[in-house]
């Protein structure tokens, strides 16, 4: 399975019988065949098709992980974490097992650790607050994926530690981390620093040059992410924006879920900006839409789309309405 995995070879009916023999042997296994194993899976995207496997596992890594090597819970966490697959008791194992090794433990490893809890949505502030620690430690041995997941992971937990966040950052801008990141990277580190108001100027600077060269190849997701998240963090970049808003124009609305719409109309009109063509692509959108938002949604939509209304009249731009509250973007996987 694991050179399958390197290979990208994704056979089904080989990787069914693999998966089936793993199952029934699975107290044979150790800690690296676990990693491995479950790694080749996720990486191969044969999840779904093979629940008994991921039963199995799960109950042999929660009695099993405890031996396991750094890099081998890091592949674990990681697996798990990427297939949102694992109960309580086997994060608590893991937990227990990282904070034993924590030392030991490889910014890529903080990384996994904490993206897999966060993605899980399990609350381990002991875990952590152990991670931030160790990170602040060795923050020039980060890479920019390091960076991007760990701030993602601890913005999503609602554990940011603020100094490692800036240091990241100041980390990130002077490595010249941004230049290499893909569309799905720059929305995520975008996201991680408004949604933790770090406005931390030169990163979000750098971020809107990579946005304003490379919006055009954005999923909407993205779109919406960057344009809530500059909004949010009050940081209002015209050639971030600019790009931003030429892929919303155009009939390129009709493609973005209600949520995203929302983010849309509730950043342009925090910002202040005009544009009379997104203006009536909004318009357009929303009202044949409508029966698509949920409440708080069709209000968040609309008061911003009167405030724009409203200030397109007047000639200036105003803050969105006051009973437009804040919508949360979604996160970006």
């Amino acid at each position: 399975a694991y050179a399958a995995a390197k290979l990208a070879w994704r056979d089904v009916e080989t990787l069914s019988e693999l998966a089936a023999c793993a199952a029934a042997k699975g107290e044979d296994f150790g800690p690296t065949d676990i990693a491995k194993m479950c790694w080749a899976l996720v990486k191969l995207d044969f999840v779904d098709e093979a629940p008994e496997f991921w039963k199995a596992m799960e109950a042999v890594v929660q009695r099993k992980v405890h031996s396991a090597k750094f890099v081998d819970l890091s592949m674990i966490a990681w697996a798990f974490g990427t297939a949102e697959l694992g109960g309580k008791a086997m994060y608590s194992a893991m937990s227990s097992t990282a904070m034993s090794i924590l030392q030991e433990l490889t910014p890529q490893c903080l990384a996994n650790i904490a993206l897999a809890f966060a993605k899980m949505g399990i609350s381990d502030p002991e875990l952590f607050e152990a991670i931030s620690r160790r990170a602040l430690a060795s923050v020039p041995d980060f890479a920019d994926f390091d960076v991007v997941n760990l701030c993602w992971a601890l913005a999503r937990a609602d554990k940011v530690n603020f100094e490692l966040f800036e240091l990241f950052a100041t980390h990130t801008v002077r490595s010249g981390f941004v230049k290499r990141y893909s569309a799905q990277m720059a929305s995520q580190m975008a996201w991680s620093y408004a949604v933790s108001r770090v406005a931390h100027q030169p990163l979000f600077d750098d971020l809107a040059d990579f946005i304003a060269r490379h919006a055009s190849v954005f999923e909407t997701q993205y779109v919406a992410n960057c344009a809530w998240s500059y909004a949010a963090a009050d940081m209002r970049h015209d050639s971030a924006f600019g790009a931003l808003a030429r892929e919303c124009k155009g009939g390129s609305l009709w493609r973005f879920r209600p949520d995203e719409f929302c983010a849309v109309c509730w950043a342009f009109a925090k910002i202040r900006w005009k544009d009379d063509e997104l203006f009536r692509d909004m318009v357009q959108v929303a009202s044949n839409r409508l029966s698509e938002f949920d409440g708080q949604g069709l209000v968040n939509m609309l008061s911003s789309l009167v405030g724009l209304c409203t200030d397109r009249r007047r000639g200036t731009v105003e803050e969105a309405p006051d009973d437009a509250e804040e919508p949360a973007a979604s996160r970006p996987g």
